[in-house]
């Protein structure tokens, strides 16, 4: 600190007198001149003397429509600087090797076009504040060998609307901000703060709310660089705007306070902060997300260097990550192991490389926490930790759900030196199989780090692992789980619409749009999507069985019928032992003759088998009349006279199937909708004669204990 005050205080006793060189210049020769406003003095041969004449600080001096750039190298002292272009869009000027002094306030205002200051060859500018009360325009500032820029009291943009601004300091450039006022600060607009090349930003703090909607503010520290903030918090996001935060190569930020994201204003944007090889300490704390009505998500990617942080972390939502790697460590103050732990499973703190891996970030090493450590006593370390030549980033990830029966399998190679790696498959529902490499898990050898397993069992849970074998080593891989999706579904109906009716999948008895192609049968179905199961789109089925002429063409059967056909759709595989049909029925269905609902397969060789709903207890032709979702349950063992490995038809009908010629029946409306396959599981409805008061499916001691707590209580009973 007594470094700068030596520094300012130097800086005022340098500054002095004024000159111009270039195409435009201001002489010596008369001080009485008060404002500089191109076009009427500024020219080669002007009568008028330079701005601060005589050692005062009383002029001001305007940058206004200058057709060319302006270089200024000689001292200059004014009240105010004010940059205004109307109607050019280039540099305006140009300082080096010289100082200059502004009393008052440098001000870049750029409506509507850009306007860059631009320092360089050891340029020094004291001014009390800098600032740009513009709109739609841009404010540059460039800054290179070893220029400085000192604001007394603060540095801000974006007051009166949306400024796009930069700053751009490389070649030991140095800018000082001071902790007076409103320090340094962006209201609105867009913003690129650039250091690299041992630039230093020193600020007492900054505040960037980023009000403007969806923009993307950046802060890149990079190449020996340092961004320093002595008296304060770094403070960023705001609005619905994004910020992207990157120091990489050596680049150091000491933040006295608080370093967070999301500080107000309901933040809905994105944050990420990447660390690569260098340092950030904090003063205080780290705050993921400090607006407790922010929908924003930050995401810190720490793939090296050092988190110093001597106060808690913290975040006012649950929308935070942290993608932590081999070098990077993050040091906190206190022991919050069991913290970031219980963080780690709610999947907050994740374990992974920078670069993605089949398509997305994933885990990579182990995810290690330690408090008391030798280098760091009284914090809390976090790091990870790899495991030379072990495989990593399983796809799917450990502990996906959902995964096809036919499943991809795939890793990413570890890092070892040892040639010609291959890698051994184990494969199995028993997790001690896979842990102990059994010769029943082990599903081949390979060079390939993708592996496509056949058919596993619906709703199972799975372990895998991969060793890595080579020429002269053997590196044995972590154990990974998946489980398989629960069911298939042959048909969800989310397919259809006016491009693709429903009816030319579905064969029914009203045939196309124009009446032609029908089956003969009293069915016509459609695509609804106001009543709909498991996604958007439901078939509406409206079935007549009364026998009557259907769209002009005389009906052959007495029953309705709705076909599909199929390339060999196989439901035994993938452990299946049931397809599941969810239906929606009508109260106004004619109740004098509810006509039984069906289902009709038909294999490859012509074979055919039949379910009919109401056969198997306690399903009800009642139910076709209650308006609300019902799943009938049918076992693939009920097509035993088929193949059901290769079924090609497959038909949704009322009536009889099998009696063509019957007398008249009923008719209605039926919604339809997810048919599907499942292997076995618990259906509590077709239950008979079992004792299961806990609905798990299992008659046993925790049943009679249920029974043993509560025989005596009256609510229960009386329920």
């Amino acid at each position: 600190m007594c470094k700068k005050l030596m520094f300012l205080i130097s800086l005022v006793l340098l500054l002095g007198s004024v000159a111009l060189a270039t195409d435009y210049q201001w002489t010596n020769e008369y001080p009485w001149s008060y404002l500089y406003i191109s076009p009427w003095n500024w020219n080669p041969v002007s009568l008028y003397g330079g701005p601060g004449a005589g050692g005062t600080c009383q002029d001001t001096a305007i940058v206004q429509n200058v057709p060319d750039p302006i270089i200024l190298d000689t001292k200059i002292q004014v009240n105010n600087f004010r940059v205004r272009t109307d109607q050019f869009d280039h540099d305006v000027y140009f300082i080096k090797d010289c100082n200059v002094y502004i009393c008052d306030t440098l001000e870049i205002r750029d409506d509507p076009y850009q306007a860059t200051l631009t320092m360089a060859d050891d340029a020094i500018v004291s001014t009390n504040r800098l600032q740009n009360h513009g709109d739609n325009g841009d404010a540059i500032i460039n800054m290179t060998e070893n220029a400085r820029l000192i604001c007394r009291r603060e540095y801000r943009f974006g007051d009166d609307g949306g400024v796009y601004h930069e700053l751009n300091m490389t070649d030991d450039t140095y800018v000082y901000v001071s902790n007076d006022g409103d320090k340094m600060r962006q209201n609105e607009g867009e913003y690129h703060i650039d250091l690299s090349g041992n630039a230093i930003l020193e600020a007492g703090q900054v505040r960037s709310r980023g009000r403007s909607d969806d923009v993307t503010d950046t802060w890149t520290i990079s190449e020996n660089a340092q961004l320093i903030f002595f008296a304060g918090n770094f403070r960023l996001a705001g609005g619905s705007s994004n910020c992207i935060v990157t120091v990489t190569d050596n680049a150091i930020v000491d933040v006295d306070g608080d370093f967070y994201f999301g500080e107000d204003n309901d933040w809905s944007g994105q944050a990420v902060l990447n660390m690569d090889g260098q340092l950030i300490t904090m003063g205080g704390g780290f705050g993921f997300i400090d607006d407790g009505d922010s929908s924003g998500f930050t995401t810190v990617n720490l793939t090296c260097g050092l988190i110093n942080t001597e106060d808690e972390l913290w975040s006012e939502t649950d929308n935070w990550l942290v993608n932590i790697c081999g070098c990077g460590v993050w040091v906190v103050d206190g022991d919050i192991v069991d913290d970031v732990r219980e963080q780690e499973l709610q999947g907050h703190w994740v374990s992974c490389p920078q670069e993605d891996c089949f398509g997305r970030i994933t885990p990579r090493g182990n995810l290690m926490v330690d408090y008391n450590t030798p280098e760091y006593p009284g914090k809390t370390k976090i790091w990870v930790q790899l495991i030379e030549g072990e495989v990593w980033a399983p796809m799917p990830v450990n502990g996906a759900t959902g995964v096809p029966p036919i499943a991809e399998l795939c890793w990413c190679p570890g890092e070892i030196e040892c040639p010609n790696p291959q890698y051994h498959i184990f494969l199995s529902e028993d997790r001690e199989e896979v842990e102990a490499a059994s010769l029943h898990a082990w599903k081949g050898v390979q060079t390939g780090n993708c592996y496509t397993t056949e058919p596993l069992c619906l709703g199972k849970t799975y372990y895998w692992r991969i060793d890595t074998v080579g020429d002269c080593c053997m590196y044995p891989g972590p154990v990974w789980q998946f489980t398989v999706v629960d069911r298939e579904c042959a048909e969800d109906m989310e397919a259809y619409d006016a491009g693709n009716p429903i009816w030319d999948t579905w064969l029914d008895g009203c045939g196309d749009e124009h009446g032609v192609g029908g089956n003969g049968t009293g069915s016509c179905v459609y695509t609804d999507t106001a009543i709909a199961h498991g996604g958007d789109k439901s078939m509406l089925y409206y079935y007549d069985c009364s026998g009557e002429d259907v769209i002009g063409d005389r009906r052959d059967c007495n029953y309705a019928i709705a076909t599909r056909a199929y390339d060999g759709l196989d439901l035994s595989s993938s452990c299946a032992q049931a397809l599941e049909l969810w239906f929606y029925g009508d109260p106004g269905n004619d109740a004098t003759a509810l006509e039984a609902m069906f289902m009709q397969l038909v294999d490859d060789s012509n074979n055919s088998a039949v379910a009919t709903y109401g056969s198997t207890a306690p399903e009800s032709l009642a139910d076709m009349q209650v308006a609300e979702w019902q799943q009938w349950d049918i076992a693939i063992a009920d097509f035993a006279a088929i193949d059901t490995t290769n079924v090609v038809k497959m038909s949704l009908g009322f009536g009889d199937v099998t009696n063509c010629n019957r007398e008249k029946g009923g008719y209605g409306v039926m919604h339809l909708d997810d048919i599907c396959i499942f292997a076995c599981r618990c259906v509590t409805k077709y239950a008979v004669d079992v004792v299961d008061l806990n609905d798990d499916c299992v008659t046993d001691w925790k049943d009679i204990k249920l029974v043993a707590d509560t025989w005596l209580d009256d609510r229960r009973c009386n329920q």
